[in-house]
């Protein structure tokens, strides 16, 4: 173990009003404090310093060999950079240019970039504080002396390595923490004048010592020497590890500080970082209003998801991206869609109808329910894709038989191989002479997606079948070329309709208004002479609406239509739901 002596300073950005900072304290440690010239540099004067673009260009460098030789990887280096600022410290002897950085799956953790600068080298750190920004700068002094910060050395010579079988190329410092106090530049300026100022806490880390994890050694720093616009100067070259007298100094920063506290920022900053090209090209070619809903649910992330994995709600937007530039003469709802169990065009709803009104509001109370979201992995098991689904209204829609429908749907071919599903929607049972109650609206929306599902399923395992045929087939008629009778009676009894049950049962409260709920209480299912059969039974309720359009199928003939007792629920439970409640709120 290689002893070395070396400082580290934290800076904790604490007001001269907090609790602790009473006067006396104030006034002790300012007469501790020691000279430093701390303040923020902007991206346009930290790109004209040489040494520091060197640096910078030489870890993404390192990064790049890392993730593409399984032998050297180390999951330490999965981190971002951003470079749109850093905070400058010079003690006189030394600099130092710390850089916030972020991973994907840990957004909270505070950790930062350090480059180090003397007359003799330059050096690059990792710095781990373990912890978030706003824990770090509420903490007391003594509660800073518990917290043991992680230093890595991150200038290696990788090139030594690859093909070599050093699986952690990182040299860890562990070093003894005191504190001092010290004026430091928390903001930048406004239009009233120069940098803002406040005194907070500096950490000296000293008589620091490697931690070898896997072996390596330092590396030289770049050669040459610079004069940056921020005042810094210095030369690089020579060994690439610490003297005994070396003091590194850096300040724990966020990009939330960077960017005036807007978390959101940096998590949208980071989503770009780590999309391809062909992937940034596609969400520039996204219309704006998908473009902000995207930063605005990425904005969103920054305070709900905590230290949970960013990566899926990533892989989500990055999935709704390649539908949307994959279909290019469909327009998908961004928010629509990460609800939904397809990706939805609603752009021929006008919501400043009341028919248009009534599908929107019926259609997001829908989007609650989490079964909803899942429909086609509960329906058919497994793992299930997406499929692309336009929605359109039409009014005095009729069935191919000629009789009034309240929706179909059409699988329509596109130019790659892909289907979409347009959705049609009779405009007259939302508002008109065929209104009906919000919950056979649900109802109605649930069935053609099954349908259309169900659909591209068959087209799957029928390829000489034609889109005409299919667009002319009801559910309960395609469900007859699809199954066999008894894989029929299953999938309708132990897997369509239990879904039925479970994504009604999750929003009725918000179908059915307080007294249509009420109601149920006074309303028990009898048979034709008035005999009570059973109680209103909510599983029941939604089970026998849920057949409703599926009168022909193999099924329903079997085991309802041929019971008195299972037809006359059925007629029963149906009636109460025509009775229920219209308005949607």
């Amino acid at each position: 173990m290689k002893n070395l002596y070396c400082y580290f300073v934290l800076i904790l950005l604490f007001s001269i009003s907090s609790c602790e900072n009473n006067e006396d304290i104030l006034e002790e440690n300012i007469q501790n404090k020691t000279n430093f010239t701390i303040k923020k540099v902007k991206y346009n004067e930290l790109i004209k310093n040489t040494i520091i673009s060197e640096k910078i260009n030489q870890i993404q460098g390192i990064k790049t060999k890392l993730e593409t030789n399984k032998t050297i990887y180390n999951s330490i280096y999965d981190f971002f950079i951003a470079t749109e600022e850093a905070v400058f410290i010079d003690d006189g002897i030394s600099q130092s240019y710390t850089f916030p950085v972020y991973r994907l799956d840990q957004p909270v953790i505070t950790e930062n970039l350090v480059i180090y600068i003397d007359s003799q080298k330059t050096l690059t750190y990792l710095v781990d504080y373990g912890e978030d920004i706003t824990t770090i700068k509420n903490k007391s002094k003594t509660e800073l002396e518990r917290n043991k910060v992680k230093h890595y050395l991150l200038d290696l010579d990788t090139s030594a390595m690859i093909g070599s079988k050093i699986v952690d190329p990182t040299l860890e410092l562990v070093c003894i923490e005191s504190y001092s106090w010290e004026l430091v530049e928390y903001h930048e300026g406004d239009l009233t004048g120069g940098p803002l100022y406040e005194y907070g806490w500096v950490l000296q880390s000293s008589s620091c010592a490697w931690v070898s994890n896997g072996g390596g050694g330092g590396t030289s720093g770049s050669d040459g020497s610079t004069s940056g616009n921020d005042g810094s100067t210095g030369t690089t070259g020579g060994s690439g590890s610490l003297n005994g007298g070396d003091t590194v100094n850096t300040t724990p920063t966020s990009i939330s500080d960077m960017n005036g506290g807007g978390s959101g920022v940096s998590l949208n900053q980071a989503f770009r970082d780590q999309l391809n090209e062909e992937q940034n090209e596609c969400l520039n070619s996204l219309s704006l209003t998908q473009q902000r809903d995207i930063r605005n649910y990425i904005n969103d992330l920054a305070s709900t998801t905590n230290a949970v994995s960013i990566i899926p709600y990533f892989n989500k937007v990055e999935d709704f991206m390649d539908a949307a530039c994959g279909n290019p003469d469909l327009s998908f709802d961004f928010y629509l869609s990460l609800l939904s169990p397809a990706y939805i065009d609603f752009s021929e709803i006008d919501t400043t109808t009341p028919e248009g009104q009534r599908l929107d509001c019926i259609y997001k109370k829908l989007t609650s329910s989490v079964e909803f979201r899942q429909l086609f992995e509960d329906t058919f098991g497994g793992d299930q894709d997406k499929i692309n689904v336009k929605f359109r209204l039409q009014p005095n829609l009729l069935s191919v038989n000629g009789l009034p429908s309240d929706g179909n749907c059409t699988p329509t071919e596109v130019i790659n191989g892909n289907y979409y599903t347009v959705i049609t929607i009779n405009s007259d049972i939302l508002t008109g002479n065929l209104e009906k109650a919000n919950i056979l609206i649900a109802k109605t929306i649930i069935h053609e997606y099954l349908h259309a599902y169900l659909n591209l399923k068959y087209l799957d395992i029928n390829q000489g079948t034609t889109l005409s045929f299919l667009s002319n087939l009801q559910l309960e008629e395609l469900m007859y070329y699809y199954f066999t009778p008894a894989t029929e009676h299953d999938f309708m009894f132990n897997q369509m309709i239990p879904v039925f049950q479970n994504i009604l049962s999750e929003i009725i409260s918000e179908l059915l208004s307080t007294e249509d709920i009420a109601d149920t209480n006074n309303n028990p299912i009898t048979d034709a002479n008035g005999i009570v059969i059973e109680n209103f039974n909510f599983m029941n309720f939604y089970k026998y609406i849920a057949y409703e359009g599926l009168h022909n199928s193999q099924s329903y003939m079997n085991d309802i239509e041929s019971n008195p007792i299972e037809k006359r629920k059925h007629i029963e439970y149906n009636n109460y739901a025509k009775n229920s409640s219209n308005d949607c709120q």
